[in-house]
């Protein structure tokens, strides 16, 4: 790795520089146009109740109002919650195995299943109902009562999909259009490519942490002190490499071989783990020439100017889950890296499926100058999830979709 390309110039800290605040967030549009549909429909149901119930008393048929009122209640969640309102808001629901989360929002386990078969209600029913009631608060926060000598931790939305344009901030001098990336054909054939330079299980996937001791805000923190700024952890339960593993999971389960690299380049100094890693990652690609994909997993930190932390959300799968940016590097500080381009097709077709799939988990990528040790293999991405601001529960439902998402695309040949 040149010293050209040692990646300095990424800062550790993302700054706003003039955040909206919370009410103007397009998380708030979409629970405002949730809210209006609600409305609409109780209005609707009021009025049909009034006539229903006038017809009812001027024929004598008083005795049916109690039947009627049933009926009306049976199905108020779909007077009330109609399908076609919130259906493009959230995801199909999906089994998840994550920590129970607690929040200043208190997150509930869905019911069991007898207890969903007795209501007649589905799980998708169920997961449905929890992201709208996660949704409907999730984005409200008062700072006034905030305890004197802390600074607040303010929920944000900074997803990419806006009317499904792919979103990017682009670091570099290069004319890039997103979504020509997004539209292109799979690389090869699949994983049976991928796999065919080794034997058996021979690891396709090495997951690294070149700054594995990024952590996260502890749940339920109004705020943070000055003396409680970046969290770090060298607890590899309670860190990044936490989310790599939850990655490298789904991955398996998927039949995708993995390496996970526990290694924490950043433990000794912060300046040179981009060298450390590449260490880690050409021993690697060394000791087994089977891996094609390289992805390195961080933790962002987003802050504002006056020091309030960002915590980036949305809700998945009736949890609230952290936002994830995909960051691009490319040969703009002199990187023997021709072939960035494949990177950026990978990364935006993985922006596409994720907004197909989980509206605002996916923030806009991130392409910059540095390459981010990138060149070393055929397929390499950086994966922020979450920022410093967003705990680690949330982090690993992410973790745990963007793990899916990745294993899709590497059986389809990405």
């Amino acid at each position: 790795m040149r010293k050209t390309d040692i990646p300095f110039e990424k800062p550790d800290v993302y700054r706003l520089e003039s955040a909206k605040p919370p009410t103007q967030d397009p998380g708030l549009v979409r629970l405002k146009r949730t809210r209006g549909l609600r409305s609409f429909f109780s209005l609707l149901s009021v009025c049909f109740f009034i006539l229903c119930t006038t017809f009812f008393v001027h024929t004598e048929n008083a005795p049916s109002l109690a039947a009627f009122f049933s009926a009306v209640t049976a199905r108020s969640k779909e007077v009330f919650l109609p399908e076609n309102a919130i259906s493009w808001m959230f995801a199909p629901a999906k089994p998840l195995e994550t920590e129970k989360e607690t929040e200043a929002v208190v997150q509930t386990d869905p019911p069991e299943t007898s207890e969903r078969a007795e209501s007649g209600q589905t799980e998708a029913d169920t997961v449905r109902e929890t992201s709208v009631d996660l949704f409907a608060g999730l984005y409200d926060r008062d700072i006034s009562e905030l305890p004197e000598g802390l600074f607040p931790i303010i929920p944000y939305d900074l997803s990419s999909e806006r009317d499904g344009v792919l979103s990017l901030y682009n670091d570099t001098d290069l004319a890039i259009r997103t979504s020509d990336y997004a539209v292109r054909p799979a690389a090869h054939a699949g994983l049976e490519r991928a796999a065919a330079a080794g034997e058996g299980d021979a690891p396709v996937v090495l997951i690294v942490h070149t700054h594995g001791t990024e952590a996260y805000s502890e749940e339920g923190a109004p705020g943070y002190s000055e003396t409680y700024n970046i969290p770090r952890s060298a607890d590899i339960t309670k860190n990044v490499v936490a989310i790599g593993e939850v990655i490298a999971e789904k991955l398996r389960a998927a039949g995708i071989p993995v390496l996970h690299s526990t290694v924490m380049h950043d433990r000794e100094s912060y300046i040179g783990s981009y060298e450390r890693s590449a260490a880690t990652i050409r021993d690697h690609l060394a000791a087994y020439p089977s891996i094609r994909y390289v992805f390195d997993v961080h933790r962002d930190s987003v802050l504002k100017e006056d020091g309030t932390k960002i915590r980036p959300v949305t809700v998945a799968r009736g949890r609230i889950a952290a936002q994830v940016m995909s960051v691009c590097g490319t040969n703009g500080y002199g990187a023997d890296h021709p072939d960035w381009e494949n990177n950026f097709e990978f990364a935006a077709k993985l922006q596409k499926n994720l907004n197909d799939h989980y509206l605002g988990l996916a923030r806009a990528i991130c392409l910059r100058k540095s390459s981010y040790n990138q060149e070393l293999a055929p397929c390499s991405m950086l994966f922020e999830v979450g920022s410093c601001g967003n705990t680690l529960a949330e982090a690993k439902v992410s973790a745990a979709i963007l793990g899916e998402e990745l294993g899709a695309m590497i059986l389809e040949g990405w």
